[in-house]
C-alpha cells in the first residue's frame, strides 16, 4: 500500500515563524525599557520658594537664640529696671551697685539693716541666687544720703551716651557722693565711666574727660 505524505502549505509555516518572531522582539523592547526606566534616576523635587534653605534657618535661629539671652557687652535699662525692683523687693532695702556679668545675669548688691548680694536672670524677673552679710556701715550712709537712685543715674548716663549698661556704683570721693556708671557706647564693646553727682544728677567728669586731661598734660611737657 502506497503512503502518501501530507505536505504543510509554506504559507502556514511561515506565518507561524513570522509571529513567533514578533512575540520575541515585543518582549525583548518590554525589558529594555523596564531596565531603562529602573537606571533613571529620580531628580528631588525643586524646594518651595518658601521654605528657607539649611543655612538660613540655622542663622535665623542662632540669631534668635541670641537675641532672647541678650548682648555679652552690657544690658538694657528695660532688664536692668525689672532686676533693681525685683532685688529691692526681696528683703528691703537700696541698691548700692550692680553689675552686669559676662555670664548674662544681673549681680545687685542691695543695703538696709543686712547687705544682699543678688543674682538676678538677665530679664531681670527671677532671683538665682542670694549672698547675705553685716551690712557695711559706710554702704547704708551712702545711700541715706544719696538723693539721686541708680535708675536715675542710669537715665541720665544713657542720655549722654546711648548704648548698654555695663555696672553702676555709689561711692565717694573728697567728700563728694556720686554714680560712676559703665556704658558700652552704641557700637562700642569698651565700657565708658560717667560720674553723676548723687545730690543733683548733674554728671561731673566721665573717661573721656580723664584721657583729654592726660593728652592736655603730656602737650605741656
Amino acid at each position: 500500500m502506497t503512503n502518501t505524505r501530507r505536505h504543510r502549505p509554506l504559507h502556514t509555516l511561515s506565518t507561524a515563524v513570522i509571529a513567533a518572531a514578533a512575540l520575541a522582539v515585543s518582549a525583548c523592547g518590554s525589558g529594555d525599557e523596564a531596565e531603562q526606566t529602573d537606571g533613571i534616576e529620580q531628580s528631588p523635587a525643586p524646594q518651595g520658594e518658601g521654605a528657607p534653605a539649611d543655612g538660613a534657618q540655622s542663622e535665623e535661629t542662632s540669631t534668635a537664640e541670641s537675641t532672647l539671652s541678650g548682648s555679652a557687652e552690657g544690658g538694657d535699662l528695660e532688664s536692668v529696671t525689672a532686676a533693681i525692683d525685683t532685688a529691692e523687693s526681696e528683703n528691703g532695702g537700696t541698691v548700692h551697685q550692680i553689675d552686669w556679668d559676662d555670664d548674662e545675669h544681673w549681680e545687685i548688691d542691695v543695703v538696709g539693716d543686712r547687705e544682699f548680694e543678688y543674682q538676678v536672670s538677665a530679664d531681670g524677673s527671677t532671683i538665682e541666687q542670694t549672698d547675705e552679710d553685716d551690712a557695711d556701715s559706710d554702704d547704708q550712709r551712702e545711700v541715706q544720703q544719696a538723693e539721686v537712685s541708680v535708675l536715675e543715674a542710669l537715665d541720665v548716663a544713657l542720655g549722654d551716651t546711648p548704648g548698654t549698661i555695663d555696672d553702676a556704683e555709689l561711692d565717694e570721693d573728697d567728700g563728694a557722693l556720686h554714680w560712676e556708671v559703665g556704658i558700652y557706647a552704641e557700637g562700642s564693646s569698651d565700657s565708658t565711666d560717667i560720674r553723676i553727682d548723687a545730690q543733683t544728677g548733674d554728671i561731673t567728669g566721665s573717661d573721656d574727660d580723664d584721657t583729654d586731661d592726660e593728652g592736655e598734660g603730656d602737650d605741656d611737657d
